[in-house]
């Protein structure tokens, strides 16, 4: 996961790829945008993109999913289940939807952009999709250590390891390796840094990035800014999971 600190930020963005994993039956495997603020003990966190999640969606299909927490992840919620803090919005689009465009290892890519930002009137936090698709949002008063914007902000990937202490497939399944066509990536990475009317930026290539990776069984590929319009600025990431 690429995470940059030591800003205000008032939104988080990127045009993530979807692939259609195997995970195990206690795995979940998440391609993500990421915010948040607070000490340890009141941290808040919200988070959403697409996961292929067995215990979550009983299946390997890869859906939407959003979580949020707000007090250093002792609880929480992920797709409303035992809560129903975020409000959905969009009468078909929320979490669970299923993504039916998968990209294949070697072939097409297909891609979806995901955002969470501020609203600089209400400061309640949205949730979107293809950046004109508003599927819902999480009320101010649910994460107020964020009501002032958050101090961190990341995109990448995660995993909820099997009792047996084994970790999933993330991104593509496959390390990266110079080819975008066969890792996952994130593109067009963006922030906000002021949610009075100010346009997306991306990170300058000389902006203080954490890589942070969490075994050898997955791996990151910061390209960082490129000249390409289609890719802004991109990074490759993922891998096997098996340990």
């Amino acid at each position: 996961m690429n995470k940059i600190e030591n800003v205000t930020y008032h939104g988080v963005l990127g045009r993530g790829s979807v692939y259609n994993l195997t995970v195990g039956n206690e795995q979940s495997s998440f391609h993500t945008v990421w915010l948040q603020n607070g000490p340890p003990d009141r941290l808040n966190v919200l988070a959403a993109g697409w996961t292929v999640s067995t215990p979550l969606n009983g299946n390997n299909d890869p859906r939407l999913f959003i979580y949020w927490t707000n007090d250093g992840h002792k609880t929480g919620c992920i797709n409303n289940i035992r809560c129903k803090t975020f409000i959905q919005v969009h009468s078909s689009i929320g979490p669970r939807s299923r993504l039916s465009s998968v990209s294949t290892y070697g072939g097409t890519s297909y891609d979806y952009h995901f955002m969470i930002y501020q609203d600089p009137i209400t400061g309640n936090w949205w949730f979107v999709v293809e950046k004109k698709i508003l599927v819902g949002y999480w009320p101010k008063e649910a994460v107020a250590e964020l009501g002032n914007g958050a101090e961190m902000v990341a995109w990448g990937g995660l995993g909820t390891i099997s009792k047996g202490g084994v970790g999933p497939p993330i991104g593509s399944g496959h390390y990266p390796d110079g080819y975008y066509d066969h890792a996952a990536y994130f593109s067009n990475v963006q922030y906000i840094i002021n949610n009075k009317g100010s346009q997306p930026q991306s990170p300058p290539n000389n902006a203080k990035i954490t890589e942070d990776i969490s075994s050898n069984c997955y791996g990151i590929d910061n390209d960082k800014s490129t000249p390409s319009a289609h890719w802004g600025y991109r990074f490759a990431f993922g891998g096997p999971g098996g340990c």
